[in-house]
Order: C-alpha cells, then sequence, then structure tokens
C-alpha cells in the first residue's frame, strides 16, 4: 500500500518529469481535461481536495501516451518492428495453443469482434523491458443465452493475503509468486463461440472466414470463470484443497 504523502511525492516527481518532456498527445489531454490550479483557486470549493486528483491524472497521462490504438496505427508508427515483433508473438502463441479452427459462420450466429491492444513493460528502474500485444475479444457484444450463461470468478480476499503473508513471517517461511502466460487459453470451452479473425493476420483468399474458438481468450465475458475451473481442477489432481472461507486459497496436508 502507497500512503497520500507517498503518492504526492510520486506526482511531484512525475509532474516535474512532464515540464521537461511532454509529447502533443499528453499535452492536449491535459488542457482539455484538467483545470490549472489558478482555476481551482477560483472554485468556491476548497481547491486544495481538487488539486490532489489532478496531479494523479498527469502522472497517469504521461505514462499512457505513446501507444498505438490499432494495428494500422502500429505498422505506422516509428516502433512499427517493434509491435509486429509483439503482434507476431502474441499470434504463434495462439496457434501454438490451437486457440480456433477456421469455418464458415452459421447463419443463426454472429461473430464477435476482436482487437489488438498495446502496452509497454517496464522494470522497476524505469527502464523498457519489452513491447506487449495482446489480442482481445470484443465482449461487450456477447449475448447472454447465447454466448456465455455463467461468468462468475471468485477472486481472492485481502484478508487471505494479510494471513498468509503474517504466517510466512511469523515461520520465517518462503514466499514465492508466479504469472501464468497466457493463462485464458487455458480454459476449456463451454460456448460454441466465433469470432473475426484478428487485423492484419486475416488469412488470404479466406477472409470470409471466422474462428470457432477451442480456447478462452481475453475479453470474453467467461474467461475468467474458465481459467478459474482449469485452475481449481488442476489443484485438486495435485492433492490441494479449497479453504471453506475462501476458495481461492489451496493447501495440502503432507504426510
Amino acid at each position: 500500500m502507497v500512503s497520500t504523502d507517498q503518492a504526492e511525492e510520486h506526482a511531484d516527481f512525475l509532474l516535474a518529469a512532464s515540464n521537461y518532456s511532454v509529447d502533443m498527445d499528453t499535452s492536449t489531454l491535459l488542457e482539455h481535461n484538467l483545470r490549472t490550479r489558478d482555476d481551482l483557486d477560483d472554485d468556491d470549493e476548497d481547491a486544495s481536495h481538487s488539486s490532489k486528483p489532478q496531479r494523479i491524472l498527469i502522472a497517469m497521462a504521461i505514462h499512457s501516451t505513446g501507444l498505438p490504438n490499432t494495428i494500422n496505427q502500429a505498422h505506422n508508427s516509428s516502433e512499427r518492428d517493434e509491435w509486429i515483433q509483439a503482434t507476431n508473438t502474441e499470434c504463434n502463441s495462439l496457434i501454438s495453443h490451437i486457440t480456433w479452427k477456421l469455418c464458415e459462420l452459421p447463419p443463426d450466429r454472429k461473430a464477435i469482434g476482436c482487437r489488438w491492444l498495446f502496452s509497454k513493460k517496464y522494470c522497476a528502474d524505469g527502464t523498457l523491458s519489452y513491447y506487449k500485444a495482446r489480442l482481445v475479444a470484443q465482449g461487450f457484444t456477447q449475448i447472454e443465452g447465447i454466448d456465455y450463461t455463467d461468468i462468475f470468478a471468485p477472486v481472492i480476499r485481502i484478508s487471505s493475503i494479510r494471513i498468509l503473508l503474517a504466517l510466512a513471517a511469523m515461520f520465517s517461511f518462503k514466499v514465492y509468486h508466479m504469472d501464468v502466460q497466457t493463462a485464458f487459453l487455458n480454459g476449456k470451452r463451454q460456448e460454441t463461440l466465433y469470432t473475426r479473425q484478428p487485423p492484419g493476420y486475416i488469412k488470404r483468399g479466406e477472409e470470409h472466414l471466422v474462428c470457432r474458438l477451442h480456447k478462452s481468450i481475453y475479453g470474453l465475458k467467461q474467461s475468467s470463470r474458465e481459467w478459474n475451473l482449469a485452475l481449481d481442477q488442476f489443484f485438486k489432481s495435485h492433492q490441494f484443497q479449497q479453504l471453506k472461507t475462501d476458495p481461492c486459497v489451496y493447501f495440502r496436508r503432507l504426510p
């Protein structure tokens, strides 16, 4: 957790950096969406309460600029090669997991759209680590009862995390953390879903075909639930049990 004073100090640092180097998109964003301190002083309400969100929004704006919104923007940017490599990596991963199969769209079904999301990953010291591209489905177009039914997935309680860390500190246990790459691709499909082919990777001569999904992808309403079911099945196959008070905490009794 970060205190208010620490957040303000971090925002002050980013605000000073923005005075040194700010691109056109950030300047426009700040001009149209943020009021100056003079504007706040003119308000009838206390300006000190309104200035904090201003500084936090500035910090967020600096980090969010320079990213393409579409694959066409990525291909026309100065970082074209890096973004192409990122989308190729994502597509290769989807293909290796046999995520879909091209087929004709049934006349009574509608294909779900998809798009690319681009981001840059940074190291702890602020240096650029790598470029990330993720194909996501436009789940807001899904129809309940046809494209999905149940979508609930449990989330661990913050109290459980605190208790586990406290126990680890008390008994000098080692704590490890991990990340599952393309986690949602491990979820098994419950419903039959169709998506459009990925923008920029439409198969030549088969533009009319759609992707029948064998695996879940990011953006679908039920992706989180299907990944959770797959993870739950994995843990239980290795003799782990769920806590009754928190379904996201598993334990195994050793002989």
